[in-house]
């Protein structure tokens, strides 16, 4: 049995890997901004908390806008490069230049500084969407096996979070060897845009063999760019799969950039420690969600994909509140409240890997589903869709942890009085762990089965082969008994 998966294996771990080097790349730029923009802004360019939340509220609503629009580039493409390859190739030089830029502190009033982080960080936000809505979507052309697919999110993932992890833990000491940090932020961020160029150029050469057109052409009869965009919305408001996955998604997220923005503040006042030991705390978390993501493949054999991401989820979310209740026992943490605390933090750190892994195996799945429900497939939509998922996460994250800041009088480098401190902790565990409960909620409207998933690619390679239009065949149904159903 074990001879005959390997024999039908289409998708070389090679592959996967080369792959995957792309969200490394992008994930310098979303663990920095989720580790240390709020920060940055805050205690080393001097901007208010209140601002850099007006700031990032602005820059979402302008993706609402934006990424849509992007998808439906993404969907008409066609070149002899592929439809997904010339925007990375094009786009990782500009990415890395503002990347820098967003990071640089200008000699202005705070009037100025205001208007250069506007000027930034919404174009640079703008550029990483034009590459990772298209880098995210090739996933759909590199396999249609779900086992396959999982093994893209899981080593994606895996990528992802070792991206983060550099970012975590090799920031704050690098930027501390600078004469001032404005100047360590600039050097640091040079050095990460130079790593993710050449990270997405692997991904570039590697995934030249799946994007050509030769692999889209076959697609072509119910392809994006044959539909107005108002047809083309069908593929998010009739995909249930899709919209309880985002939503879930847009809760995890937000949970995990409301942990990201605000360790710091919880390592360096709460806890006291220097940043150094900061950085070592946040790495260890860091590879333990490593560690989980990587037994994904073997955990969702055994009780399925959804069913783990709400285990996993749920555990994560208890895990995150529990120092909490140590606070109320010990008051100010001694030695043992402590350790406590960094157990229940090790714990949550180790299941929170699944969940992220999970997400992004199954994404893949409801451009199938769509387009065998509608008609229509349209990969540039729906990964449009997850890009502003992932940078609302990101935002919200930021607002919050902003926005608590500023109403707890937070003041940056000095020592903060005992409500400060407090919600500091609360905007650390509490608020983190009831956002990850509403993404189980929002996953129990998940429908799509592995069976399910495995008959509709049946479907629609019989109807490729067959080169009918769906339109003279009728639209298809999954319903939950996984059975499919044609309408005339």
């Amino acid at each position: 049995m074990e001879k005959n998966s390997k024999r039908k294996r289409t998708l070389p771990w090679l592959d996967n890997l080369g792959y995957s080097m792309g969200n490394f790349g992008s994930n310098l730029i979303f663990g920095m901004a989720g580790f240390y923009m709020v920060y940055f802004y805050t205690d080393v360019m001097g901007i208010s908390a209140a601002i850099v939340s007006v700031l990032m509220l602005v820059a979402r609503f302008w993706d609402a806008i934006n990424d849509p629009i992007m998808g439906s580039f993404v969907d008409k493409t066609r070149t002899k490069m592929g439809k997904f390859r010339p925007y990375i190739i094009a786009g990782i030089v500009p990415c890395a230049i503002m990347y820098v830029l967003t990071y640089y502190t200008p000699n202005f009033s705070h009037t100025g500084k205001v208007i250069w982080a506007f000027a930034t960080y919404i174009p640079l936000g703008m550029i990483v969407t034009s590459i990772n809505i298209p880098y995210h979507a090739q996933t759909t052309i590199m396999s249609v096996d779900p086992i396959e697919r999982a093994e893209i999110g899981a080593v994606s993932s895996i990528t992802a979070i070792l991206a983060t992890l550099v970012v975590a833990a090799g920031t704050l000491p690098i930027v501390a060897s600078f004469k001032t940090p404005q100047i360590g932020f600039v050097y640091i961020t040079a050095i990460f845009g130079i790593v993710m160029i050449v990270s997405y150029y692997i991904t570039f050469v590697v995934t030249k063999k799946y994007d050509r057109p030769q692999s889209t052409d076959k697609l072509e009869k119910t392809a994006a760019n044959r539909f107005t965009f108002k047809e083309k919305m069908k593929v998010l408001t009739k995909n249930p799969p899709l919209l309880a996955l985002m939503f879930g998604y847009l809760f995890v997220n937000t949970a995990q950039s409301i942990m990201a923005a605000s360790a710091i503040y919880f390592f360096q006042y709460y806890i006291q420690k220097s940043k150094a030991v900061t950085s070592g705390f946040l790495g260890g978390f860091l590879i333990l969600m490593m560690i989980g993501m990587m037994l994904v493949p073997y955990m969702s054999k055994k009780s399925g994909k959804q069913k783990l991401f709400q285990v996993s989820n749920f555990i994560t979310a208890i895990c995150l509140f529990c120092p909490l209740l140590v606070y109320l026992v010990f008051d100010r943490l001694d030695s043992t409240g402590f350790i406590m605390m960094s157990l229940f933090f090790m714990i949550g750190s180790f299941w929170s890997g699944p969940v992220v892994a999970l997400i992004w195996g199954m994404i893949p799945n409801t451009v199938e589903y769509a387009e065998l429900k509608v008609g229509i497939r349209s990969e540039g939509m729906i990964f449009a869709f997850l890009s502003f998922m992932m940078k609302a996460g990101l935002a919200l994250g930021g607002v919050i942890t902003a926005g608590t800041l500023a109403i707890i009088n937070y003041v940056p480098n000095q020592e903060q009085p005992d409500t400060t401190l407090f919600g500091i902790l609360c905007m650390f565990t509490l608020v983190p762990s009831v956002i990850r409960i509403l993404a189980n909620i929002s996953m129990k409207y998940y429908s799509l089965s592995e069976e399910q998933f495995k008959e509709i690619v049946q479907i629609l390679e019989q109807h490729r082969a067959s080169q009918k239009s769906f339109f003279s065949l009728g639209v298809a149904e999954v319903t939950e008994s996984g059975n499919s159903e044609r309408k005339i």
